[in-house]
């Protein structure tokens, strides 16, 4: 064999080795499946393209006609680009490609977006007969951009339930539906957008806040407009000791949003409570070990209903006060086997979670000490403090006030948390306006500085006691406070 032939044939056999892998990453090119919307009217406003494929890296961009639109890279197949209302000013139709830069980058093949003309009204045809020749009007319906009329989202306050707005759009093709996009803003925390295009729901915290609605009609043409919308803080009201109430609720339609969901079958808004407080009231049915008669066995019956409520911001020093009514118990509920069940009026804590506690059942506020058989007239109010972090033991005070059944009883109680790593924590509790237990050098929170976050009314049922307990309790009125609650 010649010395060219054996040269050529050797270059031959180094192209063999070049791996596949490697020639085959020049064909690597982004892939655009599909886009949406798909169309729009002339004359437009803008809005945000999706754009649908594979193999989208950060270096990928999406072209109009050729041009680099502004690119949000969602993920590996799907990207979003800002269209201008410049871009739809005039009909006809433009195409939409994905470039990605790099070595074995390139420009994936092109999908069409379609820019409709805005039909005219009012044009005539004529029509002509053998005997007369007559001009009939025929009318082409009149299908302007689709535009969001709605000029701005009125405000709400933290805590209240906000008064419904519709927001409302014209032209495309009805019916539409509204969606915030991706990198539009947020409503106000407890606010939410619909599809029919209702802001609703109640604002939980003060502020003011930026969002873009979009509306889309059934031609997928969409529309977009930011809004402004600010949340006024809670109205705050002065008490008779020159604090402030920053709470207050008597369960009324208008009242701020408690959260049920804790036993929700069981807890209720009535109607119609017991005499002796106007309005409804918080009602709490407690049936545990089954819904008939028995016995639990030898398990803590820890079967829990409560309605809550987030405090912001934290506190240190509190008052709260309300009144709770107990309903004397079923005649089905026997003797408890122990000489105590609690049963909670108040609680605080730094934690939603009993587990990620620092105040763990702190305070407990009431027990229903039942020596020698079923109480039939009076409940016996203590006080439990027991904290599993930081190193706060347990402690609890039995028989501090008498409470009786079926009537409404008035407890108040003052949480001043000690300063960490000092004994100087206050805990004061009046029943029926009468002070029944005061406490002036309790480490509260040990060597910890978490606030107070979490409140609730409620809560336990029946702890230590496995016997059935078939029970009603109704709270009304209740209000927080940095003083003295008259």
């Amino acid at each position: 064999m010649s010395k060219g032939k054996r040269g050529i044939l050797g270059l031959f056999v180094v192209l063999l080795m070049v791996p596949v892998g490697a020639l085959a990453q020049k064909s690597k090119l982004p892939v655009l499946s599909s886009i949406s919307p798909t169309s729009a009217y002339a004359g437009g406003t803008s809005f945000t393209l999706t754009v649908t494929g594979s193999g989208f890296t950060s270096g990928s961009v999406v072209q109009w006609n050729g041009g680099a639109r502004t690119t949000t890279v969602v993920n590996s197949t799907q990207l979003q680009a800002q269209i201008s209302s410049a871009d739809i000013a005039t009909a006809g139709t433009a195409s939409v490609t994905v470039f990605t830069s790099g070595r074995f980058g390139g420009t994936s093949s092109g999908v069409s977006f379609t820019i409709n003309a805005v039909p005219t009204t009012g044009s005539t045809t004529p029509t002509t007969s053998t005997t007369t020749t007559t001009t009939t009007p025929t009318t082409t319906p009149t299908t302007a951009a689709l535009t969001i009329t709605t000029t701005s989202v009125p405000g709400g306050t933290a805590g209240a339930s906000y008064a419904s707005t519709q927001l409302a759009a014209s032209g495309g093709s009805p019916a539409y539906t509204w969606s915030i996009p991706t990198g539009g803003g947020a409503l106000p925390p407890g606010l939410a957008l619909t599809a029919a295009g209702v802001v609703t729901g109640t604002p939980t915290a003060a502020g003011t806040y930026s969002f873009t609605a979009q509306a889309a009609d059934q031609a997928s043409q969409v529309a977009q407009k930011a809004f402004s919308m600010t949340i006024a803080a809670p109205p705050t009201t002065t008490t008779s000791t020159g604090g402030v109430v920053l709470f207050q609720s008597g369960f009324e339609t208008a009242d701020p949003a408690w959260d049920y969901t804790n036993g929700a079958a069981d807890v209720s808004v009535d109607t119609a409570p017991p005499p002796g407080r106007s309005g409804n009231a918080l009602k709490i049915h407690f049936k545990i070990c089954g819904a008939t008669d028995g016995t639990c066995g030898s398990s803590s019956q820890d079967t829990n209903r409560w309605v809550s409520k987030i405090i912001n911001p934290g506190l240190t020093h509190v008052f709260v006060r309300g009144w709770v009514y107990y309903k004397t118990p079923e005649s089905d509920a026997p003797a408890p086997s122990t000489t105590y069940v609690q049963r909670k009026v108040f609680y605080f804590s730094d934690s939603t979670s009993a587990s990620n506690s620092v105040l763990n059942y702190m305070p407990t506020l009431t027990s229903w000490n039942a020596t020698g058989g079923k109480p039939t007239s009076t409940i016996q109010l203590a006080m439990v403090l027991a904290g599993p972090n930081c190193g706060i033991p347990t402690s609890e005070k039995d028989d501090i006030g008498s409470m009786n059944f079926d009537t409404w009883n008035e407890v108040q109680m003052e949480l001043q948390l000690n300063t960490p790593g000092a004994a100087d924590g206050i805990i004061r509790i009046w029943l029926n306006g009468a002070l029944v237990y005061e406490v002036t050098n309790a480490s509260i929170r040990g060597t910890c500085s978490t606030p107070l976050s979490f409140f609730s009314v409620g809560r336990q049922s029946n702890r230590y006691n496995y016997s059935v307990v078939d029970e009603y309790r109704y709270w009304d009125d209740i209000a927080i406070s940095t003083s003295m609650l008259p």
